[in-house]
């Protein structure tokens, strides 16, 4: 149940102050990481490719570019602003609320006695539930990556992403290890 607050004007955190959160966080994240995908691409098929891996990423860069053109280091990167525009959403809106509503609960002393705790537990449910949304949207950009005939097509992200759902049987991406770390605990346990 939350304290009355001395000190806080608790008034003042409404949907439009988490929303204002939410798009910022989303702005800000989908720029930051749409603008660094060439060199994802790139760290990406280094992984891939191992005559690329010994090459560096300057080598592999230009390597790239020779055979392929400059255009496909733009590759995945409409799945790279959608995911991480969702979880930059998702991690900052979600923070802010997690936040206020951990300090409204333990009260004006309470929340500042334990503010790395209640920061760090508004972190980690926020990022939690952030990775939830992002990791659909990275696992298809690393599949339009990884697969030539996925990169050639000319495609937005819903049909990549449709595309990489029907071929894991329509599993949602971020919860098909749930079920694998379930079974591994169970056989673990005493």
């Amino acid at each position: 149940m939350a304290v009355k607050s001395a000190v806080y004007d608790y008034s003042l955190y409404t949907p439009d102050y988490y929303l204002k959160g939410f798009l910022a966080g989303g702005v800000c994240c989908s720029v930051t990481h749409g603008g660094a995908t060439p060199i994802d691409f790139v760290k990406t098929r280094m992984q891939l490719v191992p005559e690329l891996g010994s090459k560096g990423l300057l080598g592999a860069t230009r390597e790239i570019i020779a055979s392929e053109g400059a255009g496909a280091l733009t590759t995945g990167m409409s799945a790279t602003a959608a995911a991480y525009a969702l979880q930059g959403s998702f991690k900052f809106g979600g923070f802010e609320f997690f936040k206020v509503n951990l300090a409204q609960a333990y009260g004006d002393q309470g929340a500042w006695d334990n503010r790395f705790l209640l920061n760090s537990i508004a972190a980690a449910c926020a990022e939690f539930i952030a990775d939830i949304f992002l990791s659909p949207l990275d696992s298809t950009r690393i599949r339009q990556v990884s697969d030539a005939e996925m990169a050639s097509m000319s495609m937005g992200i819903y049909i990549a992403f449709m595309i990489f759902l029907r071929a894991r049987d329509g599993r949602y991406p971020s919860l098909m290890g749930w079920s694998q770390m379930h079974r591994l605990a169970l056989e673990a346990a005493p």
